[in-house]
């Protein structure tokens, strides 16, 4: 089942600072690598990561998520839709959040191209 997760999800949303520098846009992570290079190919690196933090929670909120696996942490959402880029206007890609048991907020786990 497909929907919107609410506004006020995403206004709550958190992207960890560590988790763009370290591993979505490091070039020497031994999994993130290969999504920095997608993330820089379209533009973001690690000097403009604020960038890249919003540009996420944008998707979230104007992609379609779905109920992708439920943990002892929480749920995950899958999202799918579009993430504008700086080089390139409009880029298909799909994130991952994780919705905490008891709380609203959407915390950022990943993201790949689709």
């Amino acid at each position: 089942m497909e929907f919107k997760l609410t506004k006020l999800n995403w206004q709550l949303a958190e992207v960890e600072p560590r988790k763009l520098l370290e591993y979505i846009l490091s070039t020497t992570h031994p999994r993130g690598k290969t999504k920095a290079a997608f993330f820089r190919s379209i533009g973001f690196t690690s000097d403009n990561w604020q960038e890249l933090s919003n540009a996420l929670i944008k998707h979230g909120l104007e992609g379609r998520a779905s109920i992708s696996e439920r943990t002892t942490y929480g749920t995950l959402y899958k999202v799918k839709g579009v993430i504008r880029s700086i080089s390139i206007q409009h880029v298909s890609l799909i994130s991952i959040w994780l919705v905490k048991h008891n709380e609203e907020v959407p915390r950022f786990i990943t993201a790949y191209p689709k």
